[in-house]
Order: structure tokens, then C-alpha cells, then sequence
């Protein structure tokens, strides 16, 4: 059987760890914004064809390419 102490120390811990799952998920949402606006990640798909990709990225264009 449990005793009184062991219960609230159980409920103790619960209560932070939701603190800080509710926390977490505040600050996510609260971050959402930098990872839509123009970090250098792009969240859009591609919408050329794969033989268009092809076309524009030579080996010229590939050995110049420098990272954004």
C-alpha cells in the first residue's frame, strides 16, 4: 500500500512533467512562424518536371554552386 508521502511525491512529478509538456508545446507553437518565413528552407515542392531539373542544373551550374 501506498502511503500519503509516496502519493504526492507521484503527483509531484506528474505535475512537472505536464508543466513541461504544455510548456514545450507552447514554445513549438510560439516558433511556428520562423520555420514558415525564409530561414533557407524551403517548405514549397518542386513543381518542374524531373527533365527540367535536369536541363538547368549542368555540370557547370552544379560545380559553381555554392550552399545558401
Amino acid at each position: 500500500m501506498t502511503t500519503n508521502r509516496e502519493r504526492r511525491r507521484a503527483w509531484a512529478m506528474f505535475t512537472a512533467a505536464m508543466t513541461t509538456a504544455v510548456c514545450g508545446a507552447a514554445w513549438m507553437v510560439s516558433q511556428w512562424d520562423g520555420v514558415t518565413d525564409g530561414n533557407g528552407v524551403s517548405v514549397h515542392r518542386e513543381t518542374k518536371s524531373p527533365e527540367e531539373i535536369r536541363e538547368y542544373w549542368t555540370p557547370e551550374r552544379i560545380r559553381n554552386a555554392k550552399p545558401g
